[in-house]
């Protein structure tokens, strides 16, 4: 919906009402409740590496996934969870294919490896 005086600004990052990396881990638990897979998780902890706080912020959402999984933490249906996983599936191959293209474009030739 449209508020009246624009859209609101956030004035600190986010996840951060109480530490960076509390929230790093929050978000990790979330991950898991929503029904990201670990690999998913992964996936994310490593593009955020480079962030502040470096390494530790991937490495703080993987211990809240990983946390809410040893303690039985509550999680989607397996409705919810397989409908998640097609659409982390349906991204990453989005991803791949515009890495490709953006490739193909700059002409670099393909490798073996890909």
């Amino acid at each position: 919906f449209e508020m009246p005086a624009g859209d609101p600004v956030l004035m600190r990052a986010t996840a951060t009402r109480d530490g960076v990396l509390r929230g790093y881990r929050r978000n990790g638990v979330a991950a898991y409740a929503y029904g990201a897979s670990f690999w998913w998780v992964l996936a994310g902890a490593l593009a955020r590496m480079g962030d502040e706080p470096r390494v530790l912020g991937g490495l703080s959402v993987v211990q809240g996934w990983l946390t809410a999984l040893l303690r039985s933490h509550p999680r989607a249906d397996a409705q919810q969870r397989a409908f998640i996983a097609g659409e982390h599936r349906a991204r990453i191959r989005e991803a791949l294919l515009d890495r490709a293209s953006r490739r193909r474009a700059a002409g670099v030739k393909p490798t073996a490896s890909g």
